[in-house]
């Protein structure tokens, strides 16, 4: 037979070996079984998620099952020169499908932990497709060096001026990943939590929808989407009104004149806020003398609500209420007054 130009038979025999094969189908079977101990505890949205990643792991382990098996067969009958050129071939698609196979396996399985440590908040997918590029980058270079006898690293420590070109060229884009990891480390804020990101009198609200390679995706009150690039945030002051451990605190301030009766407008104030039912019983509403001015007494109401989305209709509700229940008892609400005096022209002149 005449000498293949692409001499991998020997490599390709001790990497397809029926013990690696096994050992996939063991992981598939593991992951599996997690799936099914588990799925309650999932919710609608993590089951789909799941449901997509095992569809296309069971084609993946179909195509690696029957390269695997064409790849041996095909072995035995190496002495026809048409199958001695194919066997190489065939064994670079088996050796591919069975790493792109691991690679999901692996993915599924942190996928399932994540979830399982995480069963009211979302996962962040930064992390995931961090993990799947490392591994890839890993198994990727181990089977060039084991196939083509190519040593990656000396190969890639070597090329320092490439590496200076590529970090120049990659800067913003590898300054937004690392914040964006930086951001997941601290446990600055979860996906669904409402925050306010500040910077420079600018300020920026709303809910964390996604953090990705580059930027954070939040929705905002009219359902728009936000894209803030990772080093903005990191660079940011962040308030995070998604303690999930305590409900989140509002004020509203009213005016009221000297000659009314604080004790009756507390009263007054105080009903009119248990009576709004988005607003948290425990802890209680307060109504405090805030400040005495020259013209009004200022009342402030503070109040707790679970849902930070909702504040400005929940606020728009206690203005409503309060305003309501102070009409009701006859309490006058003052405002500031400026008074305009008209002078005649003879009297400003006879003045001067």
């Amino acid at each position: 037979m005449t000498k293949l130009w692409l001499q991998l038979l020997i490599p390709l025999d001790e990497l397809i070996q029926w013990e690696v094969f096994i050992l996939i189908w063991i992981l598939v079977a593991f992951t599996w079984v997690l799936q099914k101990l588990f799925i309650k505890k999932f919710s609608d949205e993590r089951k789909r998620h799941l449901a997509i990643r095992f569809l296309n792991l069971n084609k993946q382990v179909i195509s690696l099952s029957a390269l695997f098996i064409m790849f041996f067969i095909l072995n035995t009958l190496k002495n026809n020169e048409i199958i001695y050129r194919l066997i190489p071939y065939v064994g670079i698609f088996t050796i591919t499908a069975g790493a792109v196979t691991f690679v999901q396996i692996c993915r599924i399985l942190l996928l399932q932990y994540l979830f399982l440590t995480s069963e009211k908040t979302a996962v962040p997918l930064l992390l995931v497709n961090i993990f799947t590029l490392g591994l890839t980058v890993f198994i990727t270079g181990w089977l060039i060096t084991a196939l083509f006898g190519i040593k990656v690293a000396p190969l890639l420590a070597t090329s320092a001026v490439f590496s200076i070109i590529l970090g120049l060229a990659l800067q913003d884009t590898l300054g937004n990943l690392f914040a964006g990891i930086s951001l997941q480390i601290d446990h600055t804020f979860e996906i669904g939590d409402w925050i306010e990101v500040t910077q420079g009198g600018q300020k920026i609200a709303g809910q964390v929808l996604e953090i990705t390679w580059r930027s954070t995706i939040l929705v905002g009150f009219l359902d728009e989407l936000i894209s803030i690039p990772n080093r903005f945030i990191a660079q940011s002051q962040i308030n995070n009104w998604s303690r999930h451990e305590a409900p989140i605190a509002r004020s509203q301030s009213f005016r009221v004149s000297y000659t009314a009766n604080l004790e009756q407008v507390k009263a007054v104030l105080f009903q009119s806020l248990i009576a709004i039912p988005k607003i948290c019983k425990t802890p209680k509403p307060l109504v405090l003398i805030s400040e005495p001015s020259e013209s009004w007494i200022l009342i402030k109401v503070i109040y707790y609500i679970e849902d930070y989305g909702k504040f400005a209709v929940i606020a728009d509700e206690v203005i409503h209420e309060c305003l309501k229940g102070m009409e009701k008892a006859k309490i006058t609400v003052t405002y500031q007054k400026i008074e305009l005096n008209t002078i005649n022209r003879d009297d400003l002149r006879s003045q001067m």
